[in-house]
């Protein structure tokens, strides 16, 4: 009895639905799915016979369930070129260049323009291929490699074991181990440190920067070019002065105490993250963090509303998704393009 046609006609019947309606769910839709699918502003009720292509609701035919734009095809006998359905050409590889179909064994796409291959690896150089192995691509010119370590230095190659390109200039790295760059020059960052564009010998640990000078990190710190002293732990910066991270915190440049936990920053105020909450510059007392959230300047409980462009309503009766500043319930209705709808019609 439980798995016949009257049984379930009269649990419907139970649940309100009426016959007409009874009749649209068992013929008009034989394979509706419990969650339909948007298209567009309507549903698809049933995803085995209609395919959805460009916000358009089409019947799938014979295999006819990919989509190339607004037109569904077969992908079997059919490819999709740029937007153009084209046919599939036997005992092919069939790939695109363009709306053109190619065999990519044997052809390469460069910049839409279809090219002979010259190997497996090919690769392109703007609407040039080349063979990777043995070229290099140096915007947009093709040269010779060194060997396995080719590098680019503009339109020109080098080998980055003997040279270094600085600026856009190629310059040898020698017997001095000048490997890094300071401008236009090139150095060796083991002996000097770069401020400013000049490089400086490295003296009494001075190997960092501040306001283009050698400074030792380990007894300046600098902020916002201000050679300050990290004496009493003021080891962090909040704008062009030091503070100790663990009896204050920065919030936009102003130091505050940290204190009753007041670790996080609301825009220029701290506030305790286990026990507040801040929503675009409000700190809120909630008690529970976890159970909370922000909807835009406001907190709301998680477990009981619910945030739908900046509105906080209520979940009641089911309604937990959002469809644009409303909330419905994805059991009984859907979201199409910011429109619920019932998804028993």
């Amino acid at each position: 009895m439980k798995g016949s046609y009257a049984y379930w006609i009269f649990i419907f019947l139970c649940k309100g639905i009426t016959l007409p309606m009874l009749e649209a769910r068992l013929h008009f839709y034989p394979n509706r799915v419990k969650f339909p699918a948007c298209c567009g502003d309507r549903i698809n009720h049933d995803p085995h016979s209609m395919v959805c292509c460009a916000q358009t609701l089409l019947e799938r035919g014979p295999g006819l369930s990919s989509c190339c734009g607004s037109l569904n095809y077969n992908k079997k006998y059919h490819i999709c070129c740029d937007g153009l359905v084209q046919p599939r050409v036997p005992n092919f590889y069939n790939s695109c260049c363009g709306t053109n179909v190619i065999d990519p064994r044997k052809k390469i796409c460069c910049g839409e323009i279809i090219l002979n291959r010259w190997s497996a690896d090919d690769a392109c150089c703007e609407n040039v291929n080349f063979n990777p192995h043995t070229h290099v691509c140096c915007d947009g010119n093709i040269l010779v490699t060194f060997g396995h370590a080719t590098s680019c230095c503009d339109t020109v190659n080098y080998n980055p074991h003997t040279h270094v390109c600085c600026d856009e200039i190629i310059l040898p790295i020698g017997n001095n181990g000048l490997t890094a760059c300071c401008d236009d020059k090139n150095y060796n960052p083991k002996t000097h440190v770069c401020c400013g564009g000049v490089s400086h010998l490295i003296v009494a640990g001075r190997t960092a920067c501040c306001d283009d000078k050698p400074v030792n990190p380990a007894i300046t710190i600098c902020c916002q070019d201000n050679m300050l002293s990290p004496a009493g732990g003021k080891t962090k910066c909040c704008g062009g002065t030091n503070y100790n991270p663990k009896s204050h915190v920065c919030c936009q440049n102003a130091i505050l105490d940290l204190k009753n936990g007041q670790s996080s920053c609301c825009l220029n105020k701290n506030y305790n993250p286990h026990f507040e909450m801040c929503c675009e510059g409000k700190v809120f007392s909630v008690g529970n963090v976890a159970a909370h959230a922000c909807c835009a300047d406001r907190a709301y409980i998680r477990h009981a509303q619910i945030c739908c462009l900046g509105n906080i309503l209520s979940m009641n009766g089911g309604l937990t998704k959002c469809c644009k500043d409303k909330n419905y319930n994805p059991h009984t209705h859907a979201c199409c393009a910011g429109k619920i709808l019932d998804m028993q019609i």
